[in-house]
């Protein structure tokens, strides 16, 4: 999806559900501020549910520039007893309003992204369509089948493991919210939550994730599967091409993040739960 999050020419336009707004806003409870509820600079689109009650709709009708008072009401369920439930009063200026702009499909539009004409663009899109679909319908069909294992193996999950991958997964939202300019304490404060309660609700899919890796670690093992040199460098060289670079360009980086010999170990390891995951496919035929 190539369109553009763009701000109006027009100077009066008033925010709309589905509209971006770039958002300052800080939050008091009976006047005095509370932490985790001011930011200079936050993209919320409205109609989201992103932020608690009816913040977003309470933004309706606001213009660029424009500044106000908002009150909204704490879930009952929320972290801190001394909020929940409670109302809070949230002072907002709208920096911008951006719409999503979709491109104009033309001859230029498909230059610009590495084609020689619209026609081109259109047939290399149907193909990777149809893979994506075909995709889709494979990892369905491994999805049942890791599941029908799982309800059949004894494999005991050490906690630790989960919590590995919970602490993954937790990383892995804080980078995302960084390259908004959030905070995650903030976010998730905004959702009426904190990271423990958040960390509880990724627990079920990170002791799935855990226990489909150490059956499918076991099978690899059973039958000595390993990723061999070509492997390897065919998996960098697919890697390097994401990135617009070559592998020596690609080993060079992460060398400077002294990352090299990691990133190595984990295209290895993907190569070889893929050959586990052929294997369980293979024998349900």
């Amino acid at each position: 999806n190539h369109a553009k999050l763009e701000e109006g020419e027009n100077a009066g336009y008033k925010a709309q559900l589905d509209d971006t707004v770039d958002l300052a806003f800080e939050g008091f409870m009976e006047g005095v501020p509370f932490p985790g509820g001011k930011a200079e600079s936050h993209l919320l689109k409205l109609g989201s549910k992103s932020f608690i009650d009816n913040f977003e709709e309470q933004l309706v009708g606001y213009t660029k520039g424009q500044e106000g008072e908002i009150t909204v009401k704490f879930p009952a369920e929320y972290h801190a007893a001394e909020l929940a439930g409670k109302p809070a009063q949230f002072k907002v200026k709208i920096n911008a309003i951006k719409k999503l702009r979709q491109p104009e499909l033309n001859d230029d539009f498909a230059k610009e992204l590495g084609y020689a004409s619209l026609d081109e663009l259109k047939a290399k899109t149907k193909e990777e369509t149809i893979k994506r679909e075909n995709d889709r319908i494979e990892n369905e069909y491994v999805s049942v089948l890791l599941d029908k294992l799982m309800e059949t193996s004894t494999i005991d999950v050490p906690v630790s493991m989960v919590q590995a991958e919970i602490q993954n997964r937790l990383k892995e939202l804080e980078y995302q919210l960084s390259m908004q300019g959030f905070k995650m304490d903030d976010y998730l404060k905004m959702m009426g939550g904190n990271v423990e309660t958040f960390a509880a609700q990724l627990a079920p899919a990170a002791e799935k994730k855990v226990k489909v890796d150490l059956i499918l670690d076991r099978i690899a093992k059973d039958n000595n599967f390993e990723a061999t040199d070509e492997e390897l460098s065919q998996r960098m060289e697919e890697v390097a091409k994401m990135y617009g670079m070559d592998v020596p360009a690609l080993e060079e980086e992460l060398k400077k993040n002294k990352n090299l010999e990691n990133f190595k170990a984990s295209v290895k390891y993907d190569i070889v739960m893929k050959k586990a995951i052929d294997e369980v496919v293979k024998n349900a035929k």
